[in-house]
């Protein structure tokens, strides 16, 4: 593990053997059957196929299309 060389806060970098851990651990386990009544339940901010008829710019613009476009009120 690597360790900041001062005593304030500072950044840290090291690399993480990520696909040793992944050989080692699984996905957690979830039980649909409790969370799919919640998840039903669920609608998506935006409807889907949103950007077939129009492909924004640049962050403003995609900002600017999709602001009249939500689902939540």
């Amino acid at each position: 593990m690597r360790e900041a060389n001062s005593v304030h806060e500072t950044l840290v970098t090291a690399t993480i053997p990520i696909a040793d851990f992944r050989q080692r651990r699984y996905p957690p386990s979830v039980p649909m059957e409790l969370y799919r009544p919640v998840f039903n339940q669920y609608i998506n901010r935006y409807p889907s196929s949103l950007f077939e008829s129009y492909q924004p710019e640049n962050t403003a613009d995609a900002f600017r299309y999709l602001s009249d476009k939500s689902v939540w009120k």
